[in-house]
């Protein structure tokens, strides 16, 4: 759904009913357009995501890429560097790690003190992957209802698909209550290799 906002309040006000925690997470704002912050583990800024709620995710048919800072979603990460959101609210006691797609799924689960990291890809490159892997917890991938999202499965120890909505960003709360429950109570405790 396109979301005309016309100054940086009402752009606070959409990400608060997106569940992003402005609080938690470093976003710069204009009239009508959020840069989200991405880290890496030593907090060093590595990238953006740059989001405009107005904009489409994608021009059905266009096939071109010169007008990707013309969508929704235009992502930067600098070369080389591993990019992802959400590593800047990681914390170590965390008995698990939630990985999803899209920063405003890792949301639902930051809002409410889990630790979640958004890869922005449903196709992480091997050193994602990898870096991933490096954190020694269980990671719990969250996919996104559709079989594009059902590509996360692979960097999860565990997996869940969203249940009846498209992804974790739109679904009801007892989803998140599910997970939350099932996986940050500790129960999960042997670290099984994919």
């Amino acid at each position: 759904m396109l979301v005309k906002v016309q100054n940086a309040k009402e752009l606070r006000a959409h990400l608060k009913d997106r569940h992003m925690n402005l609080d938690l997470h470093n976003v710069m704002l204009s009239d009508e357009v959020a840069t989200i912050l991405l880290y890496n583990l030593s907090g060093q800024v590595v990238g953006y995501q740059r989001y405009n709620p107005a904009f489409p995710s994608a021009f059905p048919g266009d096939g071109k890429q010169s007008n990707l800072r013309d969508r929704r979603y235009y992502n930067y990460v600098r070369e080389g560097a591993i990019g992802l959101f959400g590593l800047e609210s990681f914390h170590l006691n965390s008995p698990c790690v939630f990985i999803t797609e899209g920063v405003f799924d890792a949301c639902r689960l930051t809002n409410r003190g889990a630790c979640a990291i958004a890869m922005l890809t449903n196709t992480p490159s091997s050193s994602m992957k990898n870096f991933l892997h490096c954190l020694a917890k269980p990671l719990i991938a969250v996919c996104d209802n559709d079989a594009a999202g059902r590509k996360l499965r692979s960097v999860g120890h565990y997996y869940e698909d969203v249940q009846g909505a498209k992804d974790l960003g739109e679904c009801e709360e007892d989803f998140v209550d599910y997970l939350l429950t099932k996986y940050q109570s500790g129960v999960v405790v042997p670290l099984i290799r994919c």
